[in-house]
């Protein structure tokens, strides 16, 4: 069995951005704008389009030249290897077909969605192995022309693919792959070569209209244009953009910020929640394609083998923010329909406890309770204005551990008791 105590390097929240050409993901404090590493210097990695957080806490990128999805650790940016990858030596292509992977997104179902801009489709993988499992979005169904980097599966659990080519955001059902509609289109907004669409929790969609250097604001569900969040005024003698010119990925920060990818000038620009630009987080990076926002936090216990295959894996979503209060943990491959305790506590040596290994020391505070869903998974949100003892305040400068326990009906070992892999947090402001 795999046991490891990885080395603890508190986080603040990071910003994965994508160069193109030539090709690197580098990954920015989030806040400061502060480069903290590149990922994988050295690795096969060519034509990085798509980002994506893996359930293991892992990052996965498109490699559209080489036709491949590669995989990187989080923490350290150390190459893992190819995830989804053509065997030359066999007969057949085990990609299924993937033909310049653009974006790529873990479904609801744990599959991994990547988009194949060559072949106008959408291919699934098995989201622990790579293996192909079928093509989700047939070549050119409903029109798809060019499915870019930015999909994003929606509030309703559909998907939406920006349709590059021909100017439309397609939506297609979360569980069929079958198209349902045109969701966002040119028609009173303009939209021109959408590159990412983005949900602001708010029944709103953002999407990104390269053609027209604007971030367009659209009914998330009915699709009707709301207004130009983003762009210049034309009318006015300064630029109330900021300079955007080529807007491509997107995402929202923990303090409500918009960060959007300026391809022509090589920038990451900030603007507030109504579209003010706020100045450039990051400047001076060549072809920035795609963003990927990942909250602060450093993986810490090694995840132990149980009932179901290698381990459970918990991974902090949302922001480290104790301002914004936006974290939650997400517990995969778990036992299904079980018993899933997170915990939170100080670091510590691993020891062995039950089937698995406990990696929090000091006072144990039980954060919340959650049975698993039927593939294994859970998810526990960290309310920070709930009542909580003296001992387990968060604030702004604290490090708190967290993992969560488990029932194994199934497993092998004496007590059938496990634990998932730890996450340190460093919260900020």
């Amino acid at each position: 069995m795999l046991l490891a105590l990885l080395l603890f390097v508190p986080l603040q929240d990071q910003l994965l951005v994508s160069s193109f050409q030539p090709a690197a993901v580098r990954s920015f404090d989030a806040a400061t704008g502060a480069l903290s590493t590149t990922l994988g210097p050295g690795s096969p990695l060519a034509g990085a389009l798509g980002s994506t957080i893996g359930p293991d806490g892992r990052v996965y990128i498109a490699s559209e030249t080489t036709d491949e999805v590669l995989r990187y650790d989080a923490a350290t940016g150390a190459f893992m290897g190819a995830f989804v990858s053509d065997d030359p030596a066999t007969a057949m292509d085990e990609t299924g077909g993937l033909a310049g992977p653009s974006g790529v997104v873990f479904g609801p179902d744990g599959g991994l969605y990547v988009g194949s801009f060559n072949s106008d489709a959408v291919l699934r993988y098995d989201g622990r192995s790579g293996a192909f499992d079928r093509i989700f979005v047939a070549p050119g169904s409903g029109g798809l022309n060019g499915p870019d980097a930015g999909m994003a599966f929606g509030p309703n659990g559909d998907l939406f693919v920006p349709s590059f080519w021909n100017r439309r955001v397609k939506r297609y059902d979360g569980g069929t792959g079958a198209f349902v509609v045109n969701a966002f289109t040119p028609a009173v907004s303009g939209l021109r070569n959408p590159r990412a669409v983005v949900f602001d929790g708010g029944g709103r969609a953002l999407v990104t209209s390269e053609g027209t250097d604007q971030v367009l604001r659209f009914d998330a569900t009915g699709g009707a244009f709301v207004d130009v969040l983003v762009g210049d005024d034309p009318s006015t003698p300064i630029d109330e953009s900021g300079g955007l010119d080529g807007p491509s990925g997107i995402v929202l920060a923990a303090d409500g910020s918009l960060l959007v990818a300026s391809v022509a000038t090589g920038d990451v620009k900030r603007y507030s929640a109504a579209g003010a630009y706020l100045g450039n987080l990051a400047s001076g990076v060549a072809t920035p394609v795609h963003l990927t926002l990942r909250p602060g936090g450093s993986v810490g216990c090694v995840t132990q083998p149980n009932s179901v295959g290698e381990g459970a894996f918990l991974v902090a979503r949302g922001s480290s923010s104790v301002a914004a209060n936006r974290l939650s943990f997400e517990l995969s491959y778990g036992p299904p329909s079980t018993l899933a305790i997170l915990v939170q506590g100080g670091g510590a040596p691993p020891q062995a406890v039950g089937d698995g290994t406990l990696c929090l020391g000091g006072s144990l505070f039980r954060v919340a309770a959650a049975t698993t869903d039927g593939l294994g998974r859970a998810r526990f949100a960290l309310d920070l204005t709930s009542p909580r003892p003296p001992a387990a305040a968060i604030l702004v400068g604290s490090t708190w551990d967290f993992q969560v326990g488990y029932v194994d009906p199934g497993a092998t070992g004496p007590r059938g008791i496990n634990f998932s892999s730890s996450v340190r947090i460093l919260f900020g402001l």
